[in-house]
């Protein structure tokens, strides 16, 4: 029984760091593999920039329940990954969001520069897009060609205006003459 409460604090430790991280901007859960055993949090992974590196310790560090950390990680100045890598890891990050039926986002990857396209109804599924794009260490650029559509509504509204012009087209009998719009 007190194996699987361990586990159980272990997993929501982790969890809760993994969270925090998810929020912070500066780093990505994508460049740390964290472990944690009886409050002691071991850090590993790869940072491109100090700045990111300092922000995952600071991050792990000022997380409830975190007794000692362990940092194992390195910052290198030439680090980089693939472009394939990187696509993977950032469709994966665009497969986690909420797109309804008629939004699509595309992930392309060369030389560190990241190209997304597509096209989406709300203007924060677009910033996401980005900001997954770029707390990933090892991306140069970002360019973000993700277009707006009309909201629903507006595309009901403008369904429901569409019918109704047909409809009096019919009711009138001016089908055979659209000239009068």
């Amino acid at each position: 029984m007190k194996v699987k409460n361990y586990k159980a604090a272990a997993q929501i430790l982790l969890e809760r760091i993994q969270n925090r991280i998810r929020w912070d901007i500066r780093v990505s859960n994508s460049d740390v593999s964290i472990k944690v055993k009886n409050g002691v949090v071991t850090l590993n992974g790869y940072f491109d920039k100090p700045y990111r590196h300092a922000a995952a310790v600071s991050v792990i560090k000022t997380t409830e329940g975190v007794v000692e950390l362990k940092d194992q990680s390195q910052v290198v100045d030439d680090y980089c990954r693939t472009d394939k890598e990187l696509e993977t890891l950032i469709s994966k990050q665009i497969l986690t969001l909420p797109l309804l039926p008629g939004e699509w986002i595309d992930v392309d990857v060369c030389d560190g520069v990241v190209k997304l396209e597509g096209l989406v109804f709300r203007p924060r599924l677009k910033a996401f897009a980005a900001r997954a794009s770029w707390e990933l260490s090892g991306i140069k650029d970002c360019i973000n060609l993700i277009g707006l559509k009309e909201s629903l509504e507006e595309v009901e509204k403008s369904l429901k205006l569409e019918f109704s012009e047909l409809n009096f087209l019919r009711l009138t009998g001016s089908e055979q003459n659209p000239a009068i719009f």
